[in-house]
């Protein structure tokens, strides 16, 4: 498998030239096709924030983040341990 690092506008160009230049689709040109427009959805997927709740776009590659930026994500840490701690009692 090679993988490509490809802006939205190269790949926009890449499926462009795809679709003028293959005549005849074939089963090859038809999977990368297919290929391409599902990498292409999920580099602009828009996801919402679970703390703020504001739409984002994820803009990097990698794993999905969750939140909108570090400091949502601190605010949620904050939250998550703030109600642990509400939950166990201090030893004694």
């Amino acid at each position: 498998m090679i993988r490509l690092d490809l802006t939205i506008q190269q790949a926009d160009c890449l499926q462009q030239l795809l679709l003028d230049n293959a005549l005849d689709y074939d089963a090859q040109c038809t999977t990368l096709l297919s290929k391409l427009a599902q990498a292409y959805d999920q580099a602009t997927a828009t996801q919402t924030c679970p703390v703020c709740h504001s739409t984002f776009t994820q803009l990097r590659r990698g794993r999905t983040g969750h939140y909108c930026s570090s400091a949502c994500k601190q605010r949620a840490y904050r939250q998550r341990r703030n109600a642990w701690q509400r939950y166990i009692p201090p030893r004694s």
